[in-house]
């Protein structure tokens, strides 16, 4: 569907033309949209001279709307919406087409998502994107923008020491960042050597949109990067593993940490560590609320009489999306490595979610020990299935296909639990009214499909505060801003919008110059059109085609502006009208700076629409 305005220069005349077609209030059938054979032309006297006017209803306009789709929202009281309206780095409003279109204004640039899916960014509450880049090939710059093109907005680096905060506040203090960031200084490295009290000299920020944040303190309570997870169960060569505190020493750490004001974000791979680490969050509460978020990282051996302790004492746990089945299907990697008894346990979301039913439980990928592309995790979350090298799938074994849960219950763990996680839920991690703008658009909606089709999913446009940070080349139509758009007519460069269209005759059919093509409001006065005519211009005269059944008593308003003030009243027909009156003025002296016409009718007994506007220039 394209929204393309047409503005047809000959000589000296500037025409923009609008298609409508009217309906009665009072009865469903349409008007025929062809002009009649009998149309007259007629002047109507002006009832008001020029004077100001206030904006209809709207007390904002938005930057960009998009509409025609499925807004997947992550708000429980609104989960899903038909259209979205952004104004700089916000989200103005969600809602339906009527409500959101009424946001429109003359510069406003009008998405028709062609029934394609908008959603909140990613947030991955656990990676090392840019601390452990080079590990997968990339600098900084190269892993920002492969997460962007994945459609993350947001994340947590994990393990951050000072040469790379300093590193960090570099990058972000020369303008590169671009995906809000929240750092997690270590107070261990992997093997659980202490590294001091170095991250007191940098106290945790909570401001709404920071690019840069120190988001908490980073402990390794157990091995598994160095060292072996330590389980309960024990290993099949013998041994339990590594634990790198005893319960005191990690109670007492914990405690200064959190007395220092920080969150803390413990790894915890086996048993035994996340038994540890909840003991150590539960002595540093000392039975309050968890109001500093602490949080366990990885969790894939939680015992199931510690399932229910996560809600008890408010833990916020970061889960793991992809599972190697492949790994396990064709060598048996972890059973012959953790032993048979644990697997049951491990990374069992299912009983996770049964036994915290409301626990803002994260997503993280643990980028680059797992793949950086979230569908990928959310493909593994529902399904427990894996693509092998060869193109295969790789069904998992009874005990794993257990373990799947519901894109519905994935989602938000992908966006606003993790967004919870962050202390970034307030701003991000859902689309609603006074949140950033971070959003991305999508192939397809993961909650309608095929589970076995979210593999294929694809993020055409990722939105960080409004601005759109990555585009796909062969969608580029349905990103504001970009050249593309602009030249496949998905954008309105010189503005067009009404106050309210009918789905089937929306308000880019006003610029097609056809009077077989309509525009339609779909509703009763009072209504308006408006027209950015790109640069402040002189205005001689204005010719406007009426489309309206019944015939009538109606009243219209013409308002101009230039490019910044409020709307002046140019003139005004008011007067006994039919379907295909031509009404026209040419004013004594010619408007002069006009950039922005609005047609406005307040009075009529049809809906309001017109056939054909032209605004005449010298």
């Amino acid at each position: 569907m394209r929204i393309r305005p047409k503005i047809i220069s000959l000589g000296f005349l500037v025409s923009v033309v609008l298609t409508a077609c009217a309906q009665p209030s009072s009865t469903p059938t349409k008007t025929p949209s062809l002009l009649p054979p009998t149309a007259t032309e007629t002047s109507l006297p002006p009832t008001v001279a020029t004077v100001p006017t206030e904006a209809p209803d709207i007390t904002e306009t938005a930057d960009i709307i998009f509409y025609n789709g499925t807004i997947l929202t992550m708000e429980p009281d609104q989960p899903a919406a038909q259209a979205i309206a952004i104004k700089e780095e916000r989200i103005l409003a969600v809602g339906s087409e009527a409500d959101i279109l009424a946001y429109g204004g003359p510069a406003t640039q009008v998405i028709d998502l062609q029934g394609r899916t908008i959603m909140p960014g990613f947030i991955d509450a656990h990676s090392h994107l840019f601390n452990d880049a080079g590990s997968a090939g990339m600098d900084i710059d190269q892993a920002q923008q492969q997460a962007l093109e994945y459609g993350i907005t947001t994340f947590a680096d994990m393990f951050v020491t000072p040469e790379f905060l300093d590193e960090m506040q570099a990058y972000q203090q020369a303008g590169k960042l671009r995906l809000r960031t929240s750092l997690y200084l270590i107070y261990t490295d992997p093997c659980g050597v202490i590294q001091g009290d170095w991250y007191k000299e940098h106290p945790p920020t909570r401001e709404p949109g920071e690019m840069l944040r120190i988001g908490g303190v980073k402990i390794f309570a157990d091995g598994g990067v160095c060292g072996k997870a330590a389980l309960s169960t024990g290993y099949p060569g013998g041994g339990n593993g590594d634990l790198w505190f005893t319960q005191d020493e990690l109670n007492q750490v914990v405690a200064d940490i959190q007395n220092a004001g920080y969150q803390v974000a413990i790894h915890a791979q086996g048993d035994l560590a996340i038994e540890q680490a909840q003991n150590a969050i539960e002595f540093a509460l000392g039975g309050e609320p968890n109001t500093s978020r602490h949080r366990i990282e990885h969790n894939p051996f939680a015992r199931p009489d510690l399932l229910g302790r996560y809600s008890e004492i408010g833990i916020v746990p970061i889960a793991w999306g992809e599972y190697p089945t492949c790994a396990e299907v064709n060598d048996s990697y972890y059973s012959s490595y953790f032993g048979a008894e644990p697997m049951p346990w491990l990374e069992n979301w299912r009983a996770f979610l049964d036994a915290n039913p409301d626990l803002p439980v994260a997503w993280h990928s643990d980028f680059p020990y797992a793949d950086l592309n979230p569908f990928l995790h959310l493909y593994s979350y529902v399904t427990r299935q894996e693509i092998d090298e060869d193109g295969s799938i790789c069904t998992p074994p009874d005990w794993l296909a257990a373990h799947r849960i519901t894109v519905d219950e994935a989602l938000p763990m992908m966006t606003i639990n993790a967004a919870y996680a962050l202390f970034r839920d307030e701003e991000a991690g859902s689309l609603k009214a006074g949140k950033f703008a971070d959003l991305i658009l999508v192939s397809d909606d993961p909650t309608a499909i095929d589970p076995n089709d979210i593999i294929n999913l694809q993020v055409w446009m990722t939105m960080v505060g409004g601005r759109v940070e990555f585009c796909s080349d062969e969608h580029a139509s349905l990103c504001p801003g970009t050249d593309a758009a602009t030249e496949t007519g998905s954008t309105s460069p010189t503005g067009i919008n009404a106050s309210a269209s009918l789905p089937s005759d929306p308000p880019e059919n006003a610029f097609d110059g056809d009077v077989d093509t309509v525009w339609n409001s779909g509703d009763d006065a009072p209504q308006w059109i408006a027209i950015d005519l790109g640069a402040p211009t002189t205005v001689t005269g204005i010719r406007l085609t009426v489309a309206q059944y019944p015939n009538g008593y109606t009243v219209h308003r013409v308002l101009g502006k230039g490019t910044e003030g409020d709307y002046q009243l140019l003139y005004e027909f008011a007067g006994e009208t039919q379907d295909g009156d031509v009404l026209v003025y040419t004013p004594p002296e010619p408007w002069r700076d006009i950039r922005f016409v609005k047609i406005e009718t307040t009075e009529s007994p049809s809906w309001a629409a017109w056939k054909e506007i032209v605004i005449e220039t010298p």
